[in-house]
């Protein structure tokens, strides 16, 4: 009884974890319209501040569409930065650690939500 105990108490705090991180991520996005830090359109950093904020209601409010919706979104992910610490290494010769992280959390969180997934 114990372990269980201690799983659940472990789901509901990673959900917080990861609820924030998203949270902190769709700021940073805001603030990217603004202050123009990554140069990207305005339809794409919206796109990713709704993307942002789904994910945290996701993370709270399960549903099979979620599952789905975070394994493409991790694969986009995985790619995306992928490439992006490529080139930035190959013209900076230095680590762009936004995308190390974006690539640590995701794929975490994708590994929560297939265990969460295969114990219920």
């Amino acid at each position: 009884m114990r372990l269980n105990y201690t799983y659940l108490v472990w789901q509901e705090r990673t959900n917080y974890l990861f609820g924030f991180l998203f949270g902190v991520a769709a700021l940073y996005q805001v603030a990217g319209i603004f202050l123009k830090m990554n140069g990207e359109s305005l339809a794409r950093t919206i796109l990713f501040i709704l993307i942002n904020l789904y994910c945290v209601y996701g993370l709270f409010n399960r549903s099979k569409f979620f599952y789905l919706f975070y394994v493409g979104l991790t694969v986009y992910q995985l790619v995306t930065q992928s490439v992006n610490l490529v080139i930035h290494w190959n013209q900076a010769g230095t680590t762009f650690w936004i995308s190390v992280t974006v690539l640590l959390v995701m794929t975490l969180g994708l590994a929560k939500l297939v265990v969460e997934y295969f114990t219920e």
